[in-house]
């Protein structure tokens, strides 16, 4: 049997948004061989609010029309309001700076998209991720069933859209029945096949920002849910120097929406908030060392094992941020191997080897 043969045996369910990445995804996806099935995922927004779900909704069915491949919708309203949109908000209002697409991704699209794609008899789950997944060549890493090594996730080719670091939370189980169709093409090369297969939203713009708020600002939006209070901005002595729209707002190391009275254009950064007083610190130094913390990570994902705890590896702590070389403690503590950071509670902290992802986990300031 050809390879062409074995793989047009086999279903590929893939999430459909509307965007280009998913379209040109389907589109190879179909000439590799596959039995291909794109599905848009339904999901939650919040009365009173522009969102362009249906607009989106009628590009991907455009899209499959044009493909000549079938076209369902999975509803994932309940499990991304709570899962996405109360947890962001949540954390928010604790203090903490989420990061939304990656829960839309571990409970939404590897949630219930992927379970219910499976339960329909998908051999395989596909997206427009710009990562990859290749066999570890490893001698450390446990068999699957079968004795077949698993799949690895890593980087994308094109460094300026890598996507791995909203996917450390993916199931490793998960991960070995994903694909991830463009992770080898530049952006550059996805528009040229998109003009190629002549996709009816070759020009589509891509979207920025959490999928349910369209065009809203993400403080506009937090800022009308939670009732935000004026709050006072504070030297690192402790004096009131300016105003700030209220401390759940801002994040670490952030440098904008806030006042300060005769900066004379020097530009200042959070580098502390307390939320019951509502106020945040700022200092023209964003590694202010007063305000250093010991950095933990809880809720940890491996993908699919835990570094030993003497490994020196990489650790980024936003998406396109800085990479610090660091060790993971037994206690979970993040100990940096040369230049620090203090980044802010509730962000994702991914972790690589070379190309390789890793895992992650969330930022704590307190030891579990």
């Amino acid at each position: 049997m050809n390879l062409f043969r074995k793989k047009k045996n086999k279903t590929v369910y893939i999430g459909l948004s509307g965007g280009v990445d998913s379209a040109v995804s389907a589109a190879l996806l179909k000439d590799d061989g596959y039995n291909v099935v794109t599905c848009f995922i339904k999901t939650w927004a919040p009365d009173g609010y522009l969102c362009p779900t249906e607009t989106d909704k009628f590009e991907s069915m455009r899209v499959a029309a044009h493909l000549r491949i079938p076209w369902i919708e999975i509803d994932a309203t309940d499990a991304y309001k709570k899962n996405v949109a109360e947890y962001m908000l949540n954390e928010y209002k604790n203090g903490r700076t989420p990061n939304p697409d990656v829960f839309c991704n571990t409970t939404v699209k590897f949630g219930t998209f992927y379970d219910i794609a499976i339960q329909k008899g998908a051999d395989y789950v596909a997206t427009g991720h710009y990562a990859k997944t290749s066999p570890d060549l490893s001698a450390t890493l446990p068999l699957l069933r079968g004795g077949i090594k698993g799949k690895v996730l890593r980087k994308a080719i094109d460094p300026s859209k890598d996507q791995t670091y909203f996917l450390w939370n993916v199931a490793y189980q998960k991960l070995q029945k994903t694909l991830f169709p463009i992770g080898n093409l530049p952006k550059t090369r996805v528009r040229k096949l998109a003009k190629k297969y002549k996709l009816p939203n070759a020009e589509r713009p891509d979207s920025q920002g959490v999928c349910f708020l369209g065009p809203i600002d993400m403080k506009s939006f937090i800022k009308d849910m939670l009732h935000t209070e004026i709050g006072n901005v504070l030297d690192i002595n402790g004096d009131t120097i300016g105003t700030h729209d209220g401390s759940i707002l801002y994040t670490i190391g952030e440098r904008h929406g806030f006042s300060v009275n005769n900066n004379a254009g020097i530009p200042y950064f959070v580098v502390d908030k307390n939320i019951e007083n509502n106020t945040i610190t700022v200092s023209n130094n964003p590694k202010e060392k007063k305000f250093e913390k010991d950095i933990y990570i809880q809720s940890e994902n491996w993908l699919p094992k835990r570094p030993d705890e003497n490994q020196i590896i990489d650790a980024v702590f936003r998406y396109h941020g800085e990479t610090y070389k660091i060790k993971l403690g037994r206690d979970n503590k993040i100990n940096f191997q040369n230049e620090s950071t203090t980044p802010a509670e509730g962000q994702s902290v991914v972790f690589y080897s070379g190309e390789q992802c890793l895992g992650g986990g969330i930022v704590s300031y307190k030891k579990l």
